[in-house]
C-alpha cells in the first residue's frame, strides 16, 4: 500500500477496546474493561468485522511499560497471514 495510490474504504471507524480479545497465548491482564497488558511472547487476538473487503487505516494506542526495555515489537495478521510485508515484527519505541 502507498498512501495516496490506493482507495482506503470510507467505512465507518470500528473501536475495539484492547480488553476485548478472543484468545490469548500467554499471560494477559485487564484493566479499565479497555486495556490489556501482555509480556514478551504473548498475543492475543481480535475478531473484527468490517463491512468489506478493501483497504483500512488501522490506529493503535500503545504503552511500554517503565520496567521493560525501550522497544516491544507487534506483528499483524489479517486471517491468519501476514497481509504485507511491513506488518511483521514492527517496532513499538517508549519516548
Amino acid at each position: 500500500y502507498i498512501h495516496g495510490k490506493s482507495p482506503v474504504s470510507d467505512a465507518e471507524n470500528i473501536k475495539i477496546n484492547g480488553c476485548d480479545f478472543i484468545g490469548a497465548d500467554g499471560a494477559v491482564n485487564t484493566a479499565e474493561n479497555k486495556a490489556v497488558s501482555i509480556s514478551g511472547g504473548t498475543s492475543v487476538t481480535y475478531k473484527v468485522n468490517v463491512p468489506k473487503s478493501g483497504l483500512y487505516n488501522i490506529n493503535l494506542n500503545y504503552k511500554i511499560s517503565a520496567d521493560a526495555a525501550k522497544e516491544a515489537g507487534l506483528s499483524l495478521f489479517v486471517n491468519g497471514v501476514i497481509p504485507f510485508e511491513g506488518a511483521q515484527n514492527m517496532r513499538l519505541f517508549c519516548y
